[in-house]
Formats: C-alpha cells, sequence, structure tokens
C-alpha cells in the first residue's frame, strides 16, 4: 500500500512543507536570540563591515577590538541614545514614524 502523502494533491503538500519550512525559520531565529541572551557575539556588523573595508587599503588584517560592557554597566540613558541614533525624531511622534515609512 502506498504511503498517504503520495494520495494528497501537490498543493497541499507543499502548503505543509512551507509551514514546515516557515516554523523551522521561526525556531532557528529563536535559539540565536536565546544564544546572544547568554553568550556575547563575536562580532557585529559595523566590525565585519570595517574589516570589508579594510581589505583594500593598508589596514588590511587590521582586527577591530572591543571589550563587551554588560547593560548593568552602562549608562542609563544608553538605550534612548540608541533610539535616538536611528530615529531623531522619536521624541516628536508617537512612536511610529509615519513619513519614515513613506
Amino acid at each position: 500500500m502506498l504511503p498517504k502523502t503520495r494520495n494528497r494533491p501537490l498543493w497541499k503538500r507543499s502548503w505543509r512543507a512551507l509551514w514546515i519550512l516557515a516554523l523551522a525559520w521561526l525556531a532557528l531565529t529563536w535559539l540565536v536570540v536565546l544564544l546572544l541572551r547568554f553568550v556575547a557575539p563575536p562580532t557585529s556588523a559595523f566590525m565585519l563591515g570595517h574589516r570589508i573595508a579594510g581589505l583594500g587599503s593598508h589596514e588590511r588584517g587590521a582586527a577591530t577590538k572591543y571589550v563587551f560592557v554588560p547593560l548593568a554597566q552602562m549608562s542609563a540613558d544608553f538605550p534612548i541614545s540608541l533610539v535616538a541614533a536611528e530615529d531623531q525624531k522619536f521624541p516628536t511622534h508617537h512612536k511610529i514614524s509615519c513619513h519614515a515609512l513613506l
């Protein structure tokens, strides 16, 4: 006797495969976030960009050095400064910038 999956239409099998892929992607992203909750990240996009930019210059092989600092040791103003660096109009709108969406 043939397995049940062969009797299902192709669109149902495809739909199920898409759901499995979506759930696997979601689980993988959650695992990475959970891991980074307890482990300091070894690099960042800024560091990688700096290293790539240095490939064509005299800074070849220059490593970016950094020291991981726990959030408890940072200034209380640090979180709002991060938001302000990304959205300079943050204090004047209702937390969603409609102009930035356009």
